[in-house]
């Protein structure tokens, strides 16, 4: 069985636009980068200029030429050079059990490049500090080989905020040992109230001994009265009786 196929060819160029298009809100991803255009003007001339990034990533254009003189443009985060450089050795995301998309936890295996090179696991709540720079796991890449660390640098602020953290522990300690505070007036209270529970119950105790030994004390004597009552009645008629 033969199958004829025809082909034609079009003797006029498509008409396009080569250039930057917006992507639909739907289809946008952490991995989308913003698009800047802008106007440069030199020497009478002017050209215009796209340069492509993001938050978190640093991208620079090409060098352009405008009336006489080189132009770079860059957007994005800032870029700073550390004195040491971090490699990553592995990535390890752990899901839960049954889930795609449920993350347990995840960990950047990591090589502190520097006079002492040393290895260190990055992971939540366990921060790598490093020359005045402390990095934590922010996130990672979609395909698990990328990973985000947030790096903070703030020698002062870092300082200032341990001693603030000392003198409120030493205020607090103040508080609850010396002075005359509402601590120590709220201690007092306490104190009192406990010394009226000890008072009421020591008299309620010394009033059950009062009572037992009363009650015992009247016991007693009606068995003694009963007695004597039952020895007269006995010497009365022994005194009766006839003599023979």
């Amino acid at each position: 069985m033969l199958e004829v196929c025809s082909l034609s060819f079009l003797n006029y160029p498509i008409k396009g636009i080569n250039g930057i298009v917006a992507v639909p809100e739907d289809e946008i991803t952490p991995e989308t980068k913003d698009a800047l255009t802008v106007a440069i003007t030199t020497g009478g001339e002017t050209k215009q200029v796209t340069v492509l990034g993001a938050k978190g990533m640093a991208s620079f254009s090409e060098k352009v030429q405008i009336g006489g003189l080189d132009f770079t443009l860059g957007y994005g985060s800032k870029v700073y050079e550390l004195p040491f450089s971090v490699k990553l050795n592995d990535f390890i995301a752990q899901k839960y059990p049954g889930t795609e998309k449920g993350y347990a936890s995840f960990m950047s295996k990591v090589t502190v490049e520097d006079t002492r090179p040393f290895d260190y696991d990055i992971f939540m709540n366990h921060v790598l500090d490093h020359g005045g720079y402390r990095f934590f796991q922010s996130s990672f890449h979609p395909d698990e080989k990328g990973t985000v660390l947030s790096v903070s640098h703030d020698f002062w602020g870092t300082w200032i905020t341990y001693i603030g953290y000392f003198l409120l522990y030493i205020g607090l300690m103040g508080i609850l040992f010396f002075g005359n505070t509402r601590f120590k007036d709220l201690a007092r209270s306490i104190e009192k109230v406990k010394a009226k529970k000890a008072l009421l119950s020591l008299m309620f105790l010394l009033g059950s001994i009062n009572f037992s030994l009363a009650q015992g004390a009247d016991d007693v004597s009606q068995d003694t009265h009963a007695h004597s009552s039952a020895a007269q009645s006995d010497i009365q008629v022994a005194l009766e009786k006839p003599l023979c």
